[in-house]
């Protein structure tokens, strides 16, 4: 999941609240918190 942190935070740019959105990002520790972080945005 690390590894993927980096990857994932760039899909954020240019998004609204893309800064907190990454540092929410970056807390995460497995794929299903990731998924939920980003399912939150609809």
């Amino acid at each position: 999941m690390i590894e993927m942190r980096k990857h994932l935070a760039s899909y954020t740019k240019g998004l609204p609240n893309s800064s907190k959105i990454r540092t929410e990002l970056f807390k995460v520790k497995t794929a299903d918190e990731a998924r939920k972080l980003f399912g939150e945005l609809n």
